[in-house]
């Protein structure tokens, strides 16, 4: 019944942090551009983005990354989510995998970068703090805790039901 429980609570902030990585932060597919490139002429390359390759904030006025001199901030649909990962929030399963990718502490740095390269940076300090709280510490924790306690239970039931060892 318990790990039940703690399933269930780990699902709920799975969910609750997937949505809010939805609902706060979508598409993050702004990248710097050179000035003048003509997208509906060509598709888009590599030769044509920064180097390295940034993410930058649509609007730079109220955060994010601004592109160099010589460079605009373009949204580039070029890339499928197979060639660019399976990372981001522009839908719930896509930012449900991201938050348990974050939430295991693998690379989840490179996700936070991105989204302060996109967006006002206070919103990825906030989520990305207390989702590693609350995901990677916090449920972590009561999951292992319940974990051990259920086996305890079990190997007392065992040593009732099979009595004392004898000293031998």
């Amino acid at each position: 019944q318990q790990i039940y429980n703690v399933t269930l609570f780990f699902i709920f902030f799975m969910a609750l942090y997937g949505l809010l990585g939805v609902q706060f932060f979508g598409e993050l597919k702004s990248h710097c551009v050179l000035e003048g490139t003509n997208v509906s002429l060509h598709p888009l390359s590599i030769n044509d983005l920064a180097i390295p390759d940034t993410f930058c904030s649509m609007k730079p006025e109220s955060g994010g990354y601004k592109c160099p001199t010589g460079m605009k901030c373009m949204k580039t649909d070029f890339l499928s989510s197979y060639e660019q990962g399976y990372q981001g929030f522009e839908e719930i399963f896509t930012s449900v995998f991201t938050v348990y990718q974050a939430a295991s502490q693998e690379g989840w740095v490179f996700i936070m970068y991105r989204a302060i390269d996109s967006l006002p940076a206070w919103r990825a300090v906030f989520y990305f703090s207390t989702m590693i709280f609350f995901l990677a510490w916090l449920v972590k924790n009561v999951f292992i805790a319940v974990i051990t306690e259920t086996f305890n239970e079990i190997r007392v039931q065992f040593q009732q039901m099979w009595g004392v060892r004898s000293q031998i």
